[in-house]
């Protein structure tokens, strides 16, 4: 049976892998991996689709967290995966224990925290972005996210970006609170793309990428200011940064 390309995410890294596969089934394939120019700041994005493309996350390694990309690929080159991008994502608190929400393979790693707090997690509302075993994905706002046996993967960070295409009612166009950020958007059930700003931007900015670039409807926060992204066909190797 031919191999999908995989997209993993590991702790809170996000990897694409190629296959061994034919070159003529591979482009078919491989999802989209560019770099676009929105309101002066480039991005660095993948395109994936559920349908064609696997979802791993990997988090520790025989008890050891995975603590930068290079490892994460190292790991997925173990497995015989051939790496395209990836991406750290989400927050985490000390000793790299998710701050939230995160399910693995079908198994909840961290439960659901509803907990109120400072910081981007805390900024309500927030979210969970979720890939159920069905292969279908979506982010939901916390405050309606149940914890079902369904979910294959998942990861609860804040603040939402967009929900149901509406910029989250706090961030404001012009803000001086510039950061290179990462996240997650919804271009339909089984669409959706990761993206990393190149430079500083502000959530509003940001969240408008989503909405107006990239058609997105619903987008969720991922992490900002150490946000790092290997996508060779970029010439981006950035992978030695310990999060």
């Amino acid at each position: 049976m031919t191999k999908m390309p995989l997209i993993t995410l590991f702790l809170f890294l996000f990897l694409l892998s190629g296959n061994s596969c034919s070159t003529e089934t591979v482009t078919s394939t491989l999802p989209e991996i560019d770099r676009v120019e929105f309101k002066g700041v480039n991005y660095a994005y993948c395109i994936v689709k559920l349908d064609e493309h696997d979802i791993h996350i990997f988090h520790e390694d025989q008890g050891e967290k995975v603590a930068t990309i290079n490892r994460a690929l190292t790991l997925a080159k173990e497995q015989g995966l051939d790496p395209l991008f990836a991406m750290n994502g989400g927050i985490f608190n000390k000793g790299l224990i998710p701050t939230g929400f995160l399910a693995i393979d079908g198994k909840t790693i961290k439960e659901t925290n509803r907990k109120d707090g400072s910081g981007n997690f805390y900024l309500q509302p927030n979210g969970v972005w979720i890939v159920d075993k069905e292969g279908h994905s979506g982010i939901i706002r916390t405050e309606s996210f149940k914890e079902t046996d369904d979910i294959e993967l998942g990861i609860q960070s804040g603040p939402l970006l967009l929900d149901m295409g509406n910029i989250h009612h706090k961030f404001r166009e012009g803000s001086p609170n510039t950061h290179i950020r990462n996240g997650v958007g919804m271009i339909d059930g089984t669409t959706l793309i990761f993206a990393m700003s190149e430079s500083k931007v502000n959530l509003w900015d940001f969240a408008s990428f989503f909405k107006e670039k990239m058609n997105c409807s619903d987008a969720l926060y991922l992490d900002g200011a150490i946000s790092e992204t290997y996508a060779p066909s970029l010439g981006l190797h950035q992978t030695k940064r310990s999060f």
